[in-house]
Parts: C-alpha cells; sequence; structure tokens
C-alpha cells in the first residue's frame, strides 16, 4: 500500500519533470473520489474530508509555483465530484477549518505523493488507515541558517535553493535594518530576498521599521538633521534646493554643507575648504565619486566609474 512522501527529490527536478509529477498526484487524487462510487460515499467525516481537500490545495500551490496550469480537484464546489454533500460543521470545527487552510503561499519544492483510489474490497477500514497518513503527513523543510525543521508554509525557499524559516527571515529583515552592510537583506553574498515574497512572513513591527529603514539605505548623498538631539534621516522628498526640512524636529538643515540652513546668497562655510579640495583633486587628475562626492583615484582596472 502507498504512503504519502515528502517529495524532496523535486527540489534536485528540472520544472518540466515537477509539474508532471505534481499532476500525476492530483490525478490520484481526484481518482480517489471519482473512481469508486462505493468508497468515495464512505468518505464523510468532516476532519478527513477536510485534509484531502488541503492537500489537493497544497498540490495545486506547488503546480502554480512550477509553471503548471491549475487542474480541477474532486470534492471541491465548481469540479465533479462524487462526494455526498457535506454535513454542517459546527462553529468551532469552522473556525479551525478556516486557520488551517487560510494560508500563505510559499515558494516550495516539496510535495505529496496522493495514492490512487482504493479497492472497494477492501472496504472502510482501509479507507480511515489512508485518511490517516493524510492527517500525518506535514511537509517538512530543513531551514540553512538555524538548521530546524519547518512546516513549508511557514518559511521560504529563497531563489538561491536555500530554505528559510520565518524566525530567520525576520532576523534576516532586523539586521538588514539596523546594519546597512546587511543590506539588501540576503542568504547567499550575491542572492537578496524579495521584499514582496518575504512580507506574509514578517512581522508587523519587523516590516514597517525595514520598509522606513530602506529609503535611507538607497539614497546615496543622504542628508541629516543638523540639530545634534535629533539627527534623523531627511528624505529627499522633504528637500528643496538647499533647504531641508527634518519631520521630526522641524529644523532646517544646509543640504550642501550638511549644517544649519542660511541664505543662498552666504556660501557655504566649507566652501573655500571645498574649493581648495576641488584644486588637489585637478592636480592630481582624480575624480569625485558620483554618488558621496568624495575624491577617488584609479589604482586598476578601467576608467569605467560605477
Amino acid at each position: 500500500m502507498d504512503v504519502i512522501e515528502n517529495l524532496r527529490a523535486l527540489e534536485d527536478l528540472d520544472n518540466e519533470t515537477a509539474v508532471i509529477i505534481i499532476q500525476l498526484a492530483l490525478d490520484d487524487l481526484n481518482q480517489l473520489f471519482q473512481e469508486d462510487q462505493g468508497t468515495a460515499q464512505q468518505i464523510t467525516n468532516s476532519e478527513a474530508r477536510r485534509a484531502l481537500e488541503r492537500r489537493g490545495d497544497e498540490l495545486q500551490r506547488l503546480l502554480r509555483r512550477r509553471g503548471g496550469a491549475p487542474l480541477a480537484t474532486a470534492g471541491r464546489s465548481g469540479s465533479a465530484s462524487t462526494l455526498p454533500a457535506q454535513e454542517p460543521v459546527q462553529p468551532q470545527a469552522e473556525q479551525d477549518e478556516s486557520n488551517q487552510t487560510v494560508v500563505s503561499e510559499r515558494n516550495s519544492t516539496s510535495t505529496y505523493r496522493i495514492p490512487g483510489a482504493w479497492p472497494s474490497d477492501e472496504g472502510s477500514s482501509q479507507l480511515q488507515s489512508q485518511v490517516r497518513e493524510i492527517l500525518r503527513a506535514v511537509p517538512q523543510l530543513m531551514c540553512h541558517i538555524c538548521m530546524d525543521e519547518f512546516d513549508l508554509t511557514d518559511g521560504l525557499t529563497l531563489s538561491c535553493g536555500h530554505h528559510c524559516c520565518r524566525d530567520c527571515l525576520n532576523e534576516i529583515y532586523r539586521g538588514a535594518t539596523a546594519d546597512e552592510s546587511r543590506y539588501p537583506p540576503r542568504c547567499c553574498a550575491s542572492q537578496s530576498i524579495p521584499l514582496e515574497q518575504s512580507r506574509p512572513l514578517l512581522e508587523a513591527q519587523v516590516f514597517r521599521e525595514f520598509v522606513d529603514k530602506q529609503g535611507e539605505w538607497e539614497t546615496r548623498n543622504r542628508v541629516y538633521c543638523s540639530n545634534r538631539n535629533c539627527g534623523a534621516f531627511i528624505r529627499p522628498v522633504n528637500i528643496r534646493g538647499r533647504d531641508a526640512r527634518c519631520t521630526s524636529c522641524r529644523t532646517r538643515t544646509c543640504a550642501e554643507c550638511k549644517k544649519a540652513t542660511h541664505a543662498a546668497s552666504v556660501p557655504c562655510a566649507t566652501d573655500e575648504e571645498l574649493r581648495g579640495a576641488l584644486n588637489v583633486l585637478e592636480r592630481n587628475r582624480w575624480r569625485r565619486c558620483k554618488g558621496c562626492r568624495n575624491g577617488i583615484e584609479r589604482t586598476y582596472g578601467c576608467n569605467h566609474m560605477v
């Protein structure tokens, strides 16, 4: 007798092969409801029915992630089904069902092997045995950061192929918020984690703080409030010419010299020093960085400046 398995081997398969396997699993699930009328009529237990439907939903999500077209699954409204009408569910069971089925979609390469329809002569006992297998089957992935296992709906499979659980993902975003050297959030050195992919798993406060800091980290020539008791980042939208207005303490700062604002007709206190520094740059054939405006010298490579 087949049992449900977590097919971790799908991680090493190409999309076309993985889609075929997932579609076959969905076909088996449909066959379970449709092939034998007598057996299907025995699936009246609401918990078992919901478990089977959840497995179908998970397979459909995996199929969409792999680029396959969703298939109609028996047992759902709007699709062919041999199941009888479901008995009314008690309020508490209804609430449990809602909590279990409303889950965020995740990138994952795990799936199930759903057994086909059971021979009718084996009767209800084998059906209940298979349903128990379904209820016990919880897909697990191992987080490559903390090495703990997590449900496929409680983490991400990143573009680099590594798995990341919810807790570690939130820690990555906290680090990227507090330390610019850890921005953007990433698993591998060259693989950043898209915010839209992470959003469903991030805590509300972690998400808000990261989005607020993201604007600062992505601004090249930053201006901070000249008030030493404040020092808040002034967003470009609040800068008009040389006048930068702090939204936290209302202090006005000169966007050029980064000190307290002054009349446009009055040169910045650093203008003379700047002119002297520019003369030094010119004599040595150095250039100014287009981002931070500091003087730079080419030590190797081409003349292309980035």
